[in-house]
C-alpha cells in the first residue's frame, strides 16, 4: 500500500519533523538537502507502488519547485513529464509583494505519469456567459438552444447527408450550408495548466485545520 511504502520511507523522518521542516521551508531557512533526500525517498515508494496507468500531481510553492522538478525527471522520467500546472491560489488584492517585485499568487503542480500507457480524464469548466448568449436560436424541437455560423468546411458529402437527415445544417438564401451548433452537446471549456477557480482554504472557514501548507479540498478532487 501507498501509505505503507511511505511509511517506510520516513523511519528517519517522522511526522513532528516533516511539518518543522515545511515551516521553516516559508521562512527560507531550512535544509534543503535534507528535505529533498526526504522527498527522494518518498517519491520512489510512491512510484513503486503505482500501476502502469497511473499518474501523480506533485504540489510546490516557488522555494523548491526547481529542486524537486530534477528529481522527478531522474525517478520517472523526463519523458513522462506531462504539465506544470500553476495554481493561482488567490485574489490580487490577497496576493503580498516585497519590496520591488511582482506579487507571489501561485503555486506549481507538477503532472507525471508512470509511463505513456495512463488514464486521463479530461475535465471541463462552465462556459462564460458571454459565450453562451450566442446560442441565441431555439427550434423548440427539445435540442436546446444553438448557433449556426460554423462553415461545413471540408466535410465529406456522407458526412454532410448525416448532417442533413439529423437536421443538423441550415441553408442559407444563396445557398450556402451552415452548421447547427447545440449547446447542450458541449461539455464545456477544457481545463489546462491554469488554475485560477480554486481559493486558498479559509482560515475562518470549517475546512481550515490549522496545517501551515493544507491545500483546498477542491484542489484535491
Amino acid at each position: 500500500k501507498v501509505a505503507e511504502a511511505i511509511a517506510k520511507a520516513e523511519e528517519n523522518l517522522d511526522i513532528e519533523d516533516l511539518k518543522a521542516f515545511e515551516e521553516k521551508m516559508y521562512g527560507d531557512v531550512w535544509e534543503k538537502e535534507k528535505y529533498l533526500n526526504w522527498m527522494w525517498e518518498n517519491l520512489m515508494a510512491i512510484k513503486s507502488v503505482m500501476s502502469e496507468t497511473a499518474s501523480i500531481y506533485v504540489h510546490l510553492d516557488y522555494h523548491i519547485c526547481h529542486y524537486v522538478k530534477i528529481i522527478l525527471d531522474e525517478i520517472f522520467g523526463e519523458s513522462y513529464f506531462r504539465n506544470e500546472i500553476s495554481w493561482r491560489r488567490g485574489s490580487v488584492k490577497g496576493a503580498k509583494a516585497k519590496g520591488n517585485q511582482f506579487a507571489r499568487n501561485h503555486d506549481v503542480i507538477y503532472y507525471y505519469t508512470k509511463n505513456d500507457d495512463y488514464i486521463y480524464c479530461r475535465q471541463f469548466k462552465p462556459f462564460s456567459a458571454e459565450y453562451v448568449s450566442r446560442f441565441n436560436k431555439d427550434d423548440h424541437d427539445g435540442r436546446g438552444p444553438y448557433r449556426d455560423d460554423q462553415a461545413i468546411g471540408t466535410r465529406s458529402a456522407e458526412s454532410i447527408k448525416e448532417m442533413i437527415e439529423d437536421k443538423r445544417i441550415i441553408v442559407l438564401s444563396d445557398g450556402e450550408m451552415k452548421i447547427k451548433t447545440y449547446l447542450n452537446d458541449l461539455k464545456g471549456v477544457a481545463m489546462d495548466d491554469f488554475w485560477d477557480d480554486i481559493p486558498e482554504v479559509n482560515v475562518m472557514g470549517d475546512e481550515n485545520c490549522n496545517y501551515a501548507t493544507q491545500k483546498p479540498e477542491a484542489l484535491l478532487q
